[in-house]
């Protein structure tokens, strides 16, 4: 009986909430107060690296390449110049970009013939100056554009670490017969200075973007040795 009951009173409690809502819409009921209306959420925060407007990156982080100017070296196998770079998008038009660069020359010695009174003579031209050259640097600087707009010039000013070596190394057994002339000389530098950046900016896409830039870098502390 105790059993019997105790379902009876179960559907029953389970009836009345179920019928709660119809029976407070009907004739001469007090109608209950509607439910609170929801909050509207707030709105979602401009990421730092866009104003207002939208104008900017869409993220607060990028990677940088860059590469050589082919039109004026073209052959990369024994010129190249570039470099991969961080940059992080403090606001809609400043950035601080971290870098390495690396770049390598190569100008060896090569053979060639002279005629003189119908006697050829091969010799070896040897270029002045170095021979090949390797430098790496690492850098930081503060970028600001000068305006907001999708192409923008840009200024930027920074340090550098860098290290470069050149060196004049070949041996010569061609311009004196039976001589064989060993040349081995290198120079390494290293410096600490200050960079200054000017650029042209195309911003393609809020998450890309071409530029053209010339960096002028001084070194304030050097060392070389030989």
């Amino acid at each position: 009986m105790n059993a019997l009951r105790s379902l009876a009173l179960s559907i029953a409690a389970a009836g009345l909430v179920a019928a709660a809502p119809a029976a407070a819409q009907t004739a001469g009921s007090v109608p209950l107060p509607p439910p609170p209306a929801a909050m509207a959420s707030p709105p979602a925060a401009v990421a730092s690296a866009q104003d207002a407007t939208g104008a900017g990156w869409n993220t607060n982080y990028g990677m940088i390449f860059s590469l050589q100017n082919i039109f004026t070296q073209g052959d990369i196998l024994n010129n190249y110049g570039g470099g991969i770079g961080f940059q992080y998008n403090v606001a809609p038009q400043s950035a601080l970009r971290f870098a390495v660069r690396a770049s390598r020359t190569s100008n060896p010695p090569y053979e060639a013939t002279t005629t003189n009174g119908g006697v050829s003579t091969k010799i070896l031209v040897v270029p002045a100056g170095p021979l090949s050259t390797f430098d790496v640097g690492v850098s930081g600087s503060y970028l600001m554009r000068l305006t907001s707009a999708a192409l923008s010039p840009y200024l930027g000013a920074g340090v550098s670490l860098n290290f470069d070596q050149s060196s004049r190394s070949y041996e010569d057994s061609i311009n004196v017969p039976g001589q064989t002339t060993k040349h081995d000389d290198f120079a390494r530098t290293y410096g600490l200075g200050v960079i200054g950046q000017l650029g042209l900016e195309w911003r393609v896409h809020k998450s890309i973007s071409l530029f053209a830039e010339y960096a002028l870098s001084v070194d304030a502390v050097s060392a070389t040795a030989n």
